[in-house]
């Protein structure tokens, strides 16, 4: 009788784990979206989380990368080596195997709750080969401890995403399967996938349409898979997950000013000591606090406090105007009815944050909520006139910077360049030096200087026009001889609250040398702005430090930016004539994420002044900013980019500017200091 009590509680408290106790884990499928073993489910990667994942079932190698571009919307993109195919034609003999580039989308149609599934539809390979495509719908609930998927593929869109050509042969019908969460962080699966034949001309056979496979997490960010498909084949899967733009080591304290205090009342500070001594102090704190071009000004009726400086040393700006803030309200006299923040960049006045200094210190305090204290806070980018400008003689302490020079040296830089006939992946690689001088007023100057060391990168494909702009790209970089990637002078003016230009000279960037000029509006606290940009560019000559080609092309685009707080998303339209002299339009939406951003663009124009791969070509890309902080275990500002097109084509080129002005101006309007403000405690 006891044993039978005892084997009924063993059983029963298996049960009860078995539906209690461990979350369902998002699992990277083999081909890297989120999903069973090959399947899709119902859900998408978390918001802001990047994936990578490296897969292997014979036929096919995965190298993909998911992205969480939006609460709803997951990205991949993969490459795919098929290891049965090698590519024969003479052209390509060293390329190796089959390889193919794929984009996949999933959208999250419908969370999951109490009672209703979680479902997503999503569109595979839906451009290029389409080798791998499939349109599929799939629905995921979770019950205790086991997870249901079940979906449907083939071509649901039409010809929306299909190609006349296209043979849909991944997750052609129903699909579906089963996790087993046994513990925290093990699931045991298995899955139904009903694609029959395996891509272009595999002769490897689908025995079996039931797969079976192991997810394990030894670490929250890692996960090892093991899977037995098509009745025959063992695969292995990983994947690493990492919150983009999260530092990657931890960071030496830095701890916010909390004193001295000195509330002392201007009148007493004026019978005692001489007020620019006092200014003077409050220099010297904001100074200590990493912050530089300072200057304090007191009005002459002594109720109002101006404090100027610039932020180079955190990455976010109104971290940087939360320090600035626990100083000044600490040190400000007590009769000072209001404190003024002036927020400069390259010496330019670009936003006013207007404070009650009692009431931050009540922030500070906990007396009033974060909510409430931006309700009393002024942002605005018309700078109240104070000092000379105000006709006063208004006392001020510290002075402009004057001209600054800051120098990065990296000791080893990667370009890559990839999909040439002559071989899949190549690079040139050496150091790099990147100098910076500022000026006074918007005046500055920068020459990044590349020392390659090696360079394997070359074709031997013909060149596809007379007049190339980016499909010679391996003339540039196949050359291991010093490279003065970019030389030039830079002018920005603040011509009006919310009007700027630009005015940018010299060697812009590897292939182009030229002047250009571009002026923007912002409207709604920047969250709208409308401009426009004109180059004259010249072609610069390959193995040639200053050298410069015959060609030469203008151009001229008409540009609208939309931001959007909150999701942190900008989408960027650009309108006129491009390098080729091809007409149309160049879209680009961005995210910004902890400093960082990733963006996707798309450009279309009239190619039929090209011939060969040219004409009909739409140029496309996506990239990423990540900020240099990451790296570092201190705060500090900075970015690494990279940018990654599927071909080298001429159309829809335009000349790689420093920045635009949106990028540049964006982050000091109202719009973007209010988005951000739960980062003014940091």
């Amino acid at each position: 009788m006891a044993e039978k009590i005892l084997s009924r509680s063993i059983v029963f408290l298996i049960v009860y784990l078995s539906i209690s106790l461990f979350p369902v884990f998002v699992h990277a499928t083999d081909w890297g979206s989120t999903g069973l073993i090959r399947v899709p489910n119902g859900r998408v990667i978390e918001d802001t989380n990047l994936r990578f994942t490296l897969s292997q079932n014979y036929p096919y190698r995965h190298i993909a990368v998911t992205f969480g571009f939006l609460p709803f919307l997951e990205l991949n993109g993969r490459f795919v080596t098929l290891l049965d195919q090698k590519v024969e034609r003479s052209e390509w003999k060293k390329y190796g195997h089959y390889k193919d580039k794929v984009a996949d989308f999933k959208i999250l149609v419908l969370k999951e709750s109490d009672l209703l599934p979680s479902v997503s539809i999503g569109v595979q390979d839906f451009h290029g080969t389409q080798l791998f495509f499939n349109e599929f719908i799939a629905a995921s609930k979770n019950i205790g401890n086991f997870d249901v998927t079940i979906g449907y593929g083939g071509n649901l869109f039409g010809s929306i995403f299909k190609e006349k050509h296209t043979e849909v042969r991944e997750l052609d019908g129903v699909f579906g399967g089963l996790e087993w969460k046994v513990m925290k962080n093990l699931s045991l699966l298995a899955e139904y996938d009903p694609t029959e034949k395996l891509a272009r001309k595999s002769k490897e056979e689908v025995k079996s349409h039931v797969n079976f496979g192991i997810k394990w997490n030894p670490k929250e960010w890692l996960e090892i898979g093991y899977s037995f498909q098509r009745g025959y084949e063992h695969g292995i899967c990983f994947s690493i997950t990492w919150p983009f733009g999260k530092p990657l080591s931890a960071k030496k304290p830095d701890y916010p000013f909390y004193g001295p205090v000195d509330h002392m009342p201007i009148v007493p500070v004026l019978m005692e000591r001489n007020i620019t001594d006092r200014l003077k102090s409050i220099v010297e704190y904001l100074q200590e606090e990493g912050l530089s071009n300072v200057k304090v000004t007191i009005s002459e009726d002594l109720k109002n406090l101006y404090v100027e400086y610039e932020n180079k040393k955190y990455l976010s700006h109104v971290k940087a105007l939360g320090r600035a803030l626990r100083v000044i309200v600490c040190q400000c006299p007590s009769d000072v009815d209001s404190v003024h923040v002036i927020i400069k960049s390259q010496g330019l006045k670009m936003a006013e944050v207007i404070v009650n200094p009692w009431d931050f210190i009540d922030f500070l305090n906990g007396k009033i909520t974060s909510k409430e204290m931006l309700k009393r806070t002024e942002i605005h980018t018309q700078i109240t006139p104070y000092g000379e400008k105000s006709g006063f003689s208004d006392i001020t302490a510290g002075k402009d910077a004057g001209f600054q020079f800051s120098k990065e040296f990296n000791p080893i830089s990667i370009e890559t360049y990839f999909n040439d006939p002559s071989g899949f992946w190549k690079a040139r690689i050496g150091p790099s030096i990147d100098l910076k001088g500022e000026f006074e007023n918007g005046l500055s100057g920068e020459a990044f200087v590349r020392l390659p060391v090696w360079s394997n990168v070359s074709t031997n494909l013909s060149p596809i026009t007379k007049n190339p702009i980016r499909s010679d790209i391996v003339d540039y970089m196949s050359e291991t001889k010093p490279v003065v990637e970019q030389l030039y002078l830079n002018k920005i003016s603040k011509i009006g609250a919310n009007d700027y230009l630009r005015l940018t000279g010299g060697f812009l960037e590897l292939q182009f040398a030229g002047f250009s000029s571009e002026y923007l509006k912002t409207f709604f606290d920047g969250k709208l702005g409308i401009g426009s940009e004109l180059t004259w560019a010249k072609k610069r000559e390959p193995g040639s430090i200053f050298g410069l080609k015959n060609f030469e092309s203008t151009t001229s685009f008409l540009k609208g930016y939309l931001y959007i707080p909150g999701p942190e998303l900008v989408f960027q339209a650009d309108a006129g004539k491009f390098l080729g002299g091809d007409k149309g339009f160049r879209v680009q939406i961005t995210r910004y994420i902890r400093g960082g951003s990733v963006f996707l663009w798309y450009a279309k124009t009239d190619t039929s002044g090209f011939t060969g791969p040219n004409r009909g070509y739409a140029d496309k890309g996506v990239g990423f900013t990540l900020p240099l902080n990451i790296f570092k275990d201190h705060d500090c500002q900075g970015q690494y980019r990279y940018a990654f097109s599927p071909w080298s084509r001429d159309v829809g080129q335009e000349v790689s500017q420093p920045y635009t002005l949106y990028d540049y101006a964006i982050k000091f309007t109202p719009a973007y200091l209010k988005s951000h403000w739960n980062e003014i405690t940091e």
